[in-house]
Formats: structure tokens, C-alpha cells, sequence
């Protein structure tokens, strides 16, 4: 396990937070308080979260267990094999500052969340309508969080710092930590995380993923799924509306995001024209078909990704169709053409023809 680093404020800095949350929190004696007495006692409150942040986040068993027995585990053996396998390869392949503690939850609305001392909970709804492709950023993005600490940095914006001093100055010493622990245990990461936190896990969580392999689209993709079944506006990680909190960027935007990290990736050759068409060099290659299982928007973000990562890796080739009928540039799996989408023949002919194979 990775030990847990806490770096200490520089002094300007933690001036200017003992000040403000002097603002914040009365002074404990009944007089009034000169301008000494309030900057101990503001000073005594960040002293007292930052010691009990780092206390919570020594208890991530703890944190852990009290978090599974308020969601449930899954038990279904194929979704637990799935998870496992997304798991393994994004760890495996990315170098992580914590070890962050990951469950899958029997929750099927297709949402995840990271709570205090890194302890990360993917709902099943993930796996009832993503790809192993997709379900990779859900998960990534968590990790997005716990790695840049954004819990613990929206902790100290929510918790009423004044009651926590007043409940240790008022001899109640013993009940501060389960004061805080409970407080702590029940905020979500979508009632304590910025919009522009959950932007910086959006873009680790494109870098985390396509480090570990999997489709570049892949995050453009769970997004366009995700406002196909919420809508759009301020959203949590996939979807699900927050009352009173407007910190996460509305899905649209999120995709876009996405999508140019894709682009990006490909050296800007590959996009996606309307969130429906893919595009190569300007030129069209397809606008595939929707399935009862798949939207329209998912396959060509998915096929769009399949393609940048053979224009990232540069490993550009004559396209071919394999004896499976898939479409194939080299070893790359670009797509399976499905009722609905042009025949496997015409295809592979649009690709060549635009990168001149």
C-alpha cells in the first residue's frame, strides 16, 4: 500500500486560510475575541481538519466497509469478471500515487463515485449498458479523483470547520473524529468536487485509459450514453442529475472534451462529424448504425477510436476484411459491420481510398 502523503501549506498560504476560516468560526470565549485570539482559533481549525483528513485516511479499511454496507457488493460472477479485468489492466498499466480500494455496487443506474481515503465504488448499471471500452473511463475518472485528492480538497470547502473546533474545545474531544468520520462517510464525490476537478479527471482519465489500452473513443462514447439515458446538464459522472449542486460540466461538453482528446490522439486525423459520422482526414469513412444494445453515437466513437490508435501508433496499413467479415487495417480492429452499416467491402474501399493504401 502506498503510504498517504499530506504536503504542508506554505506560510503565506496557510495566513490566508487561518484568516478566512477565522471569518467562519466564532471565537470560544464568551467576550468579544481580539484579532490574537481569532487567528489561534482559526488556525486551530485547519490544523484540526488537515489532521483529521489524514486520519480518515488512514481508516480506509474502515471506510471501506462502512461504504459496502451502505451500497451492497455485487455478486453476479460475470459482472465481478469484468470488473476485475478493467481493474487490473488500468492498475497494471498506470503508475497510481495511491492505492486506491475499488468495489463493484448491485446499483443499476449506471453511475461510480470516489469517497474519502480513495475508496472508489462502481455501480453494476456501468456494466448493464457500457463496453468493457467505456466501463474503463467510468473507473478511470474515479481514479482521476483520487489520485489528484480531490476529495479531501472538497472536504475541507464543505465541513463545517467552526463545529469541529467547538466540539474539541468544549471537551468532546473523543467524539470529533466519529463526528467527522460520519460526515466524511455520507458526502459523495459529486457533493464535494469542483467543476473544474471533475474536468482534470476527465483528462486523466483519457491519458489513464489509453496508457492501459483501451479504445480512445471509449470516453466520448460512455458520455454520449450516458445523455442519451440522463440528458444533458449539470450531471454527476454519468449522468445522474445533483440537486443543489451545479459541479459537474454538462454531458455535451463533456463529450466534446472527449472527443478532442481523441482527435488529438489520432495527430488530428480522426473525428467524429455530428457525433455520428467518422471522419478521416476530412473525408467520410462511415456513419454507422444503432442496436438494440448500442446507440449510433457509441459505435462511432468506438470505431473513431479504433482508428486514431492506428494513426497514434503509426501503424498505418492497407485495410482488409478478416475471415470473421471484421474490418481490419493490419493487426488493428477498426469495426464489425452490422445490418444497417454499408457492406464490410465498401468500407475497407473508403478507407484505402482516403489514406492512399
Amino acid at each position: 500500500m502506498n503510504k498517504i502523503r499530506t504536503k504542508l501549506p506554505k506560510i503565506a498560504v496557510l495566513l490566508m486560510m487561518v484568516l478566512s476560516l477565522s471569518l467562519l468560526a466564532p471565537a470560544p470565549a464568551a467576550q468579544a475575541a481580539d484579532a490574537g485570539q481569532i487567528l489561534a482559533y482559526g488556525a486551530l481549525a485547519y490544523i484540526m481538519l488537515d489532521a483529521q483528513l489524514q486520519n480518515i485516511d488512514q481508516q480506509q479499511m474502515a471506510v471501506l466497509n462502512v461504504r459496502k454496507s451502505q451500497t451492497g457488493v455485487e455478486q453476479d460472477p460475470v459482472v465481478i469478471q469484468r470488473f476485475v479485468d478493467v481493474v487490473t489492466k488500468l492498475e497494471g498499466a498506470n503508475k497510481l500515487k495511491y492505492n486506491s480500494m475499488v468495489y463493484p455496487t448491485p446499483d443499476r443506474t449506471l453511475n461510480g463515485f470516489c469517497g474519502p481515503a480513495h475508496v472508489i465504488a462502481i455501480n453494476r448499471g456501468a456494466f448493464d449498458h457500457l463496453t468493457d471500452d467505456e466501463v474503463a473511463y467510468l473507473i478511470a475518472h474515479e481514479y482521476g479523483h483520487s489520485e489528484n485528492n480531490h476529495i479531501n480538497k472538497g472536504l475541507r470547502a464543505k465541513v463545517a470547520v467552526g463545529l469541529l473546533v467547538d466540539l474539541y474545545l468544549s471537551k468532546n474531544q473523543n467524539y470529533v473524529s466519529q463526528w467527522f468520520g460520519n460526515v466524511a462517510a455520507n458526502l459523495y464525490s459529486a457533493e464535494v468536487t469542483s467543476i473544474a476537478m471533475e474536468w482534470e479527471a476527465d483528462n486523466a482519465a483519457f491519458a489513464y485509459a489509453t496508457t492501459a489500452r483501451f479504445n480512445p473513443g471509449g470516453g466520448a462514447a460512455h458520455m454520449f450514453r450516458a445523455r442519451a439515458m440522463y440528458g444533458d446538464g449539470y450531471t454527476n459522472e454519468l449522468g445522474l442529475r445533483i440537486k443543489g449542486y451545479n459541479n459537474h460540466p454538462p454531458t455535451s461538453e463533456r463529450i466534446a472534451n472527449y472527443h478532442r482528446l481523441l482527435t488529438e490522439y489520432s495527430g488530428g486525423h480522426v473525428t467524429v462529424r455530428g457525433d455520428k459520422t467518422v471522419i478521416v482526414d476530412n473525408l467520410e469513412v462511415i456513419t454507422p448504425t444503432g442496436t438494440k444494445t448500442r446507440l449510433a453515437g457509441e459505435r462511432a466513437y468506438l470505431i473513431a477510436g479504433n482508428l486514431a490508435r492506428v494513426f497514434h501508433d503509426n501503424a498505418l496499413d492497407t485495410a482488409t476484411i478478416a475471415e470473421d467479415g471484421d474490418v481490419c487495417i493490419g493487426k488493428y480492429r477498426i469495426m464489425t459491420p452490422l445490418p444497417g452499416d454499408p457492406p464490410a467491402e465498401e468500407i475497407v474501399y473508403r478507407i484505402n481510398e482516403i489514406t492512399g493504401k
